[in-house]
Parts: C-alpha cells; structure tokens; sequence
C-alpha cells in the first residue's frame, strides 16, 4: 500500500494554504495510449482526471498533463467530450443513489437505560450536501441538460412587452 505524504506549501503562506496530498509516482508509468483509455474509461464512469491521477501512481502525477495530450488531435478530444458525456450521465444517476441510500441516517443511542433510534442528522446533512453539490457542478457543466429552466411563457403564450409612458419617455421592460 503507498502511503500518502503531505506535501506544504511555501513558507510563507503556509498558514493560508491548503495542505495538498500527492502520492509518491511509480518510476514505470504506462504508455501514453493506455494512460489516455484509462482516462476515458475513468471520465465515462462519473470520476474526474484530478481523482485518477491522484490515486495512480503510474499516471501523471497532474491532470494537466491529460487535458494538453486529449486536446492534441481532433479524434481525442471527441473521445473525451464522449466520455465525459457518459460520466455526467452516471453522475446524474449517481445522486439517485446518494439520495436514496439511508444506511447512516440512523443511530442508536441511550435514553433512560434503554436504545433508542433516532435521525443521525449529520449524516443526513451530509448526504444532502453531496446531491446539491453534484447537482450544481451538472448544471454547470451542462446547463441545457441539468440546468434550471426558466418558464418565459404564459400558458404556452410568450409574454408581450409591457411598457410605461412617463411624459415624452416610454419605458419598454
């Protein structure tokens, strides 16, 4: 098992800075054209390029190092707009099963000698925070997709400008 090192930042925003955590980097890393399935193979299952090559100490030790080779050709970068694509999609259906899943919502604690079961609202919170944060970061990837819609119409009707005459001027809002 590798272990994780924590590595600081500079001295003099040591206090500001968060701590970054990097995994020491496998002197053999794998051919260029398997570090680019595994990426594709990563993005399409919902994970992002940081996650992997956090985990894989036989990736590149940055993102960046992907995103410049995917962008390199045509074919790759249609290769990860597909696959990354694909990943929305299972992040989507993803937060079905962060929302439905309620294994942790539930404690047991004591009352007067006896158990009892009560909402670990912590937990819950938690799971909550994790579908609004999937939810915003889909909207922002892909807006048409899984953005708020706004309703411009009035019973199937657009709304006719309205104006206000005030004196010589006419205001149209």
């Amino acid at each position: 098992m590798v272990r994780a090192e924590p590595v600081g930042a500079p001295p003099d925003l040591e206090e500001d800075a968060p701590r970054l955590i990097t995994l020491p980097r496998d002197p053999n890393p794998y051919p260029l054209e398997e570090q680019l399935e595994r990426a594709l193979q990563w993005l399409a299952l919902g994970r992002t390029l940081r996650q992997l090559c956090r985990i894989d100490p036989r990736m590149p030790a940055s993102s960046d190092h992907l995103r410049e080779k995917f962008g390199a050709s045509e074919e790759l970068r249609g290769r990860y707009a597909y696959a990354r694509d694909r990943g929305l999609d299972a992040m989507a259906e993803e937060l079905l099963d962060v929302a439905d899943d309620g294994r942790n919502d539930w404690v047991t604690i004591e009352r007067g000698g006896k158990p009892v079961r009560v909402v670990d609202r912590e937990a819950v919170a938690r799971s909550q925070l994790r579908v609004d944060t999937r939810k915003w970061y889909l909207s922002k990837l892909a807006p048409k997709r899984y953005g708020d819609r706004l309703d411009v119409t009035s019973g199937g009707e657009k709304i006719a400008p309205q104006s206000l005459v005030l004196g010589d001027v006419v205001v149209v809002f």
